[in-house]
């Protein structure tokens, strides 16, 4: 004897399967998808802030003209002026942002390096901008607090000269 089933019993069996299947599969595409963009934006930042690192080993390598430094600054607070403005064009929160000039070899390695001294011409210095990860993050959540960004260059402060 061959059964029979009729169309309205088949439907009634998977009353509600695709909501549970959504409420099953929804958070856990969402946490990927927002993790996923917000580590791309991470990977922006960082991207930046090593853009923005180079453009300041740049001008500390070179002489600074002395028009530049109105208002009594040094070269080295020019040098940290010129970080933050980059910073604050790209539309990031300066408050927290820390940059530090030291001596990358030799004896006074992690010393402060003064741009503005004679001594200090054809020596290694080290740049180092850091801002805390919570002040460039899009979503505000509590993932990562504690992380800090940073970008560290290693140059030479050097003269050009031409000789003909």
């Amino acid at each position: 004897m061959r059964r029979q089933i009729t169309h309205s019993q088949t439907p009634k069996k998977r009353l509600g399967a695709a909501a549970v299947e959504l409420a099953l599969v929804l958070p856990v595409f969402l946490t990927l998808t927002f993790g996923a963009v917000e580590v791309g934006y991470a990977i922006n930042v960082s991207q930046k802030l090593e853009s923005i690192v180079r453009d300041a080993g740049r001008l500390a390598a070179k002489d600074i003209d002395p028009a530049l430094l109105v208002g009594g600054i040094t070269p080295n607070q020019k040098v940290i002026n010129d970080v933050r403005n980059m910073m604050r064009a790209e539309g990031y929160n300066t408050a927290n942002v820390a940059v530090t000039i030291v001596h990358a070899d030799g004896a006074t390695a992690g010393q402060s390096f003064d741009l503005s001294l004679a001594t200090n011409q054809y020596k290694m210095m080290k740049i180092r901008v850091t801002i805390p990860y919570t002040d460039v993050r899009i979503l505000k959540m509590r993932i990562a607090s504690s992380t800090v960004l940073d970008a560290t260059l290693v140059v030479s402060r050097g003269r050009s000269t031409l000789s003909f």
